[in-house]
């Protein structure tokens, strides 16, 4: 049997295994099912972009959130030295965090800016839970 003839259902329970950043890379352009499966109907995507390098953090943002960024239920961002800018440039393709209709968990580490932090606890008053570590605004 070949792999994309599983059931969705247990391709779902699979990439639910998975960060987004690898299920992305996994998956995304094997086949027009698959890039259907990731753009249309997996909704369950959690990114954790803290060690991600810069180059691939853009590929990811400037390819596919703006076409998941409703279905993004968990994520983590960092403006620490391995990651510089990195909040900034998600906010030049996602301009306002309001977009994250499913979010429910945002982890921010190394924020040095009172105006994102401003702009985050304003337009995520919705999340269930957010953590802040290491500010120095």
């Amino acid at each position: 049997m070949k792999f994309e003839l599983l059931p969705n259902e247990i391709l779902f329970d699979l990439f639910n295994y998975l960060n987004g950043i690898d299920l992305l890379h996994a998956f995304y352009g094997l086949n027009y099912h698959f890039n259907f499966l990731l753009y249309k109907q997996y909704r369950s995507y959690r990114f954790i972009f803290n060690l991600i390098s810069k180059y691939n953090f853009d590929i990811i943002c400037s390819q596919h959130l703006p076409f998941i960024v409703d279905r993004i239920i968990d994520l983590s961002l960092s403006d620490g030295e391995n990651t510089p800018g990195q909040i900034n440039l998600l906010l030049s393709y996602i301009p306002s965090f309001s977009q994250f209709t499913q979010l429910r968990s945002l982890s921010i580490f190394h924020l040095h800016s009172y105006n994102i932090l401003m702009k985050i606890v304003n337009e995520c008053h919705h999340l269930n839970h957010h953590i802040f570590n290491q500010l120095s605004t």
